[in-house]
């Protein structure tokens, strides 16, 4: 049994304090990001795990929360335990220290055990931040406005409007030009044309009608029926 996480576990989870029968008390503390003016840093949110040797407490807090997590018998959970306090013990007497993960190093001083406190404590991990000097921090920079981008400016070409001018200005002249021949000649011009028609019209090829020849018996007998009468 890894009786070491399920304490560290128990601290973060349920409270900052727990009983260990037959041997101690754990407890928890948070502390903020603090400014240490001495040093000119900022020291980052860290944690405290203290420990308080006292063989007289007996909470199954801890022997349950186990037993919830792993789905052991409580009773079963309960002697593991005792089995992992007494070899901490034997531990602690023949090196005179025992370091746990999760919690730290405990010692043993004259009679008590004691739990070792470094000079800076290790900042908790899911803080995600650092101790910062703030002698290296440099004024931030003012912050400069993007400028805003110009659109570019569409400048038509003077030539082709020129070419343009010179167009219109010849159709207008040429329209001009039309309306005045109609207006001062347009009769002239469609009487004209109106004249030609009929004189086309009116000459037509002549017919010229030929005599019709006398024949000489016919001639003969009137000049001579026309002889006596006269007698």
């Amino acid at each position: 049994m890894d009786l070491a996480f399920y304490i560290y576990s128990y601290l973060q989870e349920q409270k900052p304090i727990v009983e260990v029968p037959d041997f101690g008390i754990f407890r928890l503390v948070k502390e903020h990001a603090v400014v240490d003016a001495e040093s000119s840093k900022i020291l980052p949110p860290s944690e405290h795990i203290y420990f308080e040797d006292n063989t007289a407490v007996f909470d199954s807090s801890l022997a349950h929360y186990i037993a919830e997590k792993t789905g052991e018998n409580l009773f079963i959970i309960q002697s593991q335990m005792r089995e992992v306090v007494r070899e901490w013990i034997k531990l602690i007497m023949l090196q005179k220290k025992l370091k746990l993960k999760y919690i730290g190093e405990l010692s043993l001083k004259e009679i008590d055990i004691v739990r070792e406190e470094t000079k800076n404590p290790q900042p908790m991990d899911f803080f995600g931040l650092e101790e910062v000097n703030l002698s290296t921090i440099s004024p931030a920079a003012p912050k400069e406005e993007p400028a805003q981008k110009q659109e570019p400016v569409k400048t038509e070409n003077p030539k082709s409007n020129n070419n343009g001018i010179w167009w219109a200005l010849f159709i207008i002249l040429a329209i001009a030009g039309l309306l005045f021949l109609y207006y001062n000649y347009g009769d002239s011009l469609l009487g004209k044309s109106a004249d030609d028609s009929a004189k086309q019209d009116s000459i037509q090829p002549a017919q010229t009608e030929i005599p019709q020849a006398v024949s000489p018996s016919t001639a003969d007998s009137i000049t001579i029926d026309s002889l006596q009468l006269e007698y």
